[in-house]
């Protein structure tokens, strides 16, 4: 982890969740800063490497971000959200149709990484005095999607975006 850290160049303190024999829980409990989690999506986009150095195999990435018809969760999964349906594959959500991929956390916490735009947004959110979660991740989704389409067009030197809940 030491080196993990030092490598990424993450500047807070950050916590991971141990089980009984002190391994991190990999699919959840680990806790940072927004900088720093967007760090760790810069990591992810390019797919390991930190500057010149390859700190993870870029063929990790390539497995756990390819889609798969495996990898569907079935529509009456008590975890699958209708409003947006998800694949999900090594600690990563997957939605249909499109090349982005995201680790969603509890409460409303997203790195949510956009490859084809080289775009990363981090989003750290409170849900939990809220209900309807489900639709709550859906509409996340379509601002996550209209601030990427907002970046690409002022890269190509448009200044207008709209964004209108489904």
């Amino acid at each position: 982890m030491r080196l993990f850290v030092l490598s990424v160049e993450l500047q807070a303190e950050l916590s991971w969740g141990i089980d009984r024999d002190g391994n991190a829980i990999g699919s959840c409990s680990f806790k940072s800063e927004v900088g720093d989690l967007a760090r760790f999506g810069v990591l992810v986009l390019n797919k390991g490497r930190v500057g010149r150095r390859q700190i993870i195999p870029e063929a990790w990435f390539d497995v756990a971000t390819r889609r798969s018809t495996g990898d569907v969760i079935d529509a009456n999964n008590r975890y699958q959200n209708a409003g947006c349906p998800l694949a999900y594959r090594y600690f990563w959500w997957f939605r249909r149709g499109v090349s982005d991929f995201t680790a969603i956390g509890r409460d409303g916490q997203f790195v949510h990484i956009y490859p084809d735009s080289g775009i990363v947004i981090v989003q750290i959110s409170d849900w939990r005095a809220w209900r309807n979660g489900p639709a709550r991740q859906c509409l996340t989704f379509q601002a996550h999607d209209a601030l990427v389409r907002a970046a690409v067009k002022a890269q190509e030197g448009a200044h207008t975006v709209s964004f209108a809940p489904k």
